[in-house]
Parts: structure tokens; sequence; C-alpha cells
């Protein structure tokens, strides 16, 4: 008896202290990841006037940044690439790529990217929240910049497209189309035929 008040005395306490203390350390949190951010980007990526070519920027480089972040090196496009893991900006790095460390949902480092020279921006984060976050923030800021999000829900893809993305791709419909193409293909239809068909189906 004695142990399971005890523990209906603590519950209750932290039930109680849980939103001051949450409000009291979220500002001290977004703090600590500022200067992170700030030192991170000083690292990574130096001031230089001079260049003003226009690039993508890339939040989140994982399995989907990763693939797209590759293209636009091969082709020699510039792109920068924001993302929380330290290991995952060390292989873009290792890799010769520009890329900075910081949370996306923080935005002090929405800010610090150069979001302003992009040409597009990528959000390949697999957080539906964080998506919806930098949609939402830099639709704000640069209403004309194309986006092009990922998401894995007919729903998700609309709260998107209403939070301003210009294109959503939602990850089992692309991977259902891939293998219509494949299986059309088998049986004779091709060209504009087979492009107009896959265009409908997505449109759906």
């Amino acid at each position: 008896d004695e142990h399971f008040g005890l523990l209906l005395t603590s519950a209750a306490i932290t039930i109680i202290l849980a939103p001051a203390a949450f409000q009291r350390g979220r500002p001290l949190v977004l703090r600590l990841e500022n200067k992170l951010a700030a030192g991170d980007w000083e690292e990574a990526v130096p001031e230089d006037p001079a260049d003003r070519r226009r690039i993508a920027v890339i939040c989140g480089y994982g399995r989907v940044g990763r693939l797209v972040a590759t293209a636009l090196q091969r082709r020699g496009f510039g792109f920068v690439i924001v993302d929380e893991s330290s290991q995952a900006v060390q292989d873009a790095r290792d890799a010769g790529m520009i890329a900075i460390r910081g949370n996306v949902e923080n935005r002090v480092v929405l800010d610090r990217a150069p979001i302003e020279r992009a040409t597009v921006l990528v959000v390949a984060v697999p957080d539906p929240v964080a998506t919806r976050f930098v949609v939402d923030s830099v639709r704000r800021a640069h209403p004309r910049l194309p986006i092009v999000a990922r998401t894995h829900s007919q729903a998700e893809r609309a709260a998107l497209r209403q939070l301003g993305a210009t294109v959503v791709v939602v990850g089992e419909v692309e991977l259902a189309l891939e293998m219509t193409r494949f299986t059309l293909r088998q049986f004779g239809v091709s060209g504009p035929e087979l492009v107009s068909l896959i265009e409908g189906l997505r449109r759906r």
C-alpha cells in the first residue's frame, strides 16, 4: 500500500510539473540548437558574397534525399543539405557535398539555409509534422519558390498541397506507378500512350 501510494503521488507530481518544465526547458533547448546550428553552418558553408549561383536546398539526407543529392551532384548543380543527424551530415561532406546540421523544425536553421537563392526546395524528411512545418514556413516567406515534398498518404498529400507545396510525392503511389509502367511495357504499351496513362493514374 505504501509503495502504491508513493507511485500515485509521484505520478501526480509529474503530471503537475511536466507542462511547466516543458515550457521552461524548450527555450533553453532551442537556444542550444541555435548555437549548434550557427557553428555548424560556419564550418560547412563559408561566406562567399561572390557566389550567387542558384541552388537546391534539400531538407533530409536519408534514402530519398541521398538520391536527389547524388543526381544533382552528377549533373554539377549546386545544392545544400540540411539534416539533424551528425552522421548523415558527415556522410554528405565525405561525398563532397555541402551540408549543415540542424533540425528543420527550428526556424533559425531554416533561416540560415540559403533558401533565398534556391531554385527549388526538396523536403525529404520522413516526419510528416516536420514536413508540414517546413512547407508552411518556407511558403509564407517565399510564395513563388517551387517546393517538392514526400509523404506516405493521400490525406497528407492534400494537407501539404493546401499549405503550398508545389508537388507532393506519395511513396506508395509512385511505387505502384513504376510497377504499372513496367507491366504495361510488357504488353507493348509505350511512348505518349504510356506517359498519358501514368499521368492519368497519378492525378487520381
